[in-house]
């Protein structure tokens, strides 16, 4: 009886056993088919931008000169109201078809970068300073894209944070989209909850052992559940169709995790603000 007990106990966790490798081997699994799915998006995106930029400038060119010409044309002709309007409409068209193609031409400037993300060398950087720099950086630039923007910048750098080497490029990238994001959710926001609200940026950093932690938080309106677990997905956006490609936080992802061996989260919720981790090991030999 004692025997047939202890051959049950030992069955029982053989089969626990099992049934944790099972679940580590499909976690495997998934892992590497997203993998294979980013790498494979990588490849198109190259060969799609390349593709895609010579015709493209050619339409960027023509439309421009277009333009051009239009005005040169109104002022040749003048005084004939009929000719006038007609030329307003025909400007309004050229300026649509400018816009359509810079944008386009921003889109397959983010595919090239997507797929030529994590390249460079990597050098000693003092952490605090570069993350400052980008800090005031992104800050300047949302002032310039919406001139009422305020916010409170609260600056928690730890003293022992130190220098550790980094690609400074592609590092500087993912501060600059992640801390321009923080912004643009605080100008939106502003503009909906009143006098009381006051927008808050808090940059910290954190030096633990061997690991260094970038900390971006806001008090947004914060990322819906269901939104959070795609945020990192390339092309998904929650921005409006033309106000955003949906690649600036896949690539900062790609440069965080595979360029620095590093991990990239983000802790959210509606009316809570965000917060935006980026944990890096502290490299001690250059390339």
């Amino acid at each position: 009886m004692v025997q047939s007990e202890l051959t049950r106990d030992v069955f029982d966790r053989q089969r626990a056993q099992i049934e944790s490798l099972k679940t580590e081997l499909e976690q495997a699994r998934r892992q590497l088919i997203q993998v294979e799915r980013m790498s494979s998006l990588g490849e198109m995106a190259a060969g799609m931008a390349h593709e895609i930029r010579n015709p493209l400038n050619f339409v960027n060119n023509f439309a421009v000169l277009s333009e051009e010409l239009l005005f040169e044309l109104e002022d040749a002709i003048g005084g004939n109201e009929d000719v006038t309007e007609l030329m307003q409409d025909l400007k309004r068209n050229a300026s649509v078809i400018v816009e359509h193609a810079r944008r386009a031409d921003y889109i397959v400037a983010a595919l090239m970068q997507h797929a030529g993300s994590g390249t460079g060398r990597h050098e000693p950087t003092e952490v605090n300073d570069f993350v400052d720099e980008f800090l005031r950086i992104a800050f300047r630039s949302r002032q310039l894209l919406s001139e009422n923007f305020y916010c409170d910048i609260h600056r928690q750098y730890d003293d022992h944070a130190g220098e550790m080497l980094l690609n400074r490029h592609e590092m500087g990238r993912v501060l600059l989209n992640v801390i321009g994001n923080a912004f643009e959710a605080l100008d939106e926001a502003g503009s909906s909850r009143g006098r009381d609200y006051e927008p808050a940026v808090t940059v910290s950093t954190r030096r633990d052992g061997e690991e260094l932690e970038i900390r971006i938080s806001d008090n947004g309106p914060g990322i819906p559940e269901e939104i959070r677990g795609r945020i990192f997905e390339p092309f998904f956006s929650t921005k409006e169709r033309d106000a955003g490609t949906g690649l600036g936080l896949s690539v900062s992802h790609d440069i965080v995790t595979g360029g620095h061996q590093g991990t990239m989260s983000v802790e959210s919720g509606v009316g809570e603000g965000t917060n935006v981790i980026i944990r890096l090991p502290v490299r001690q030999k250059p390339d």
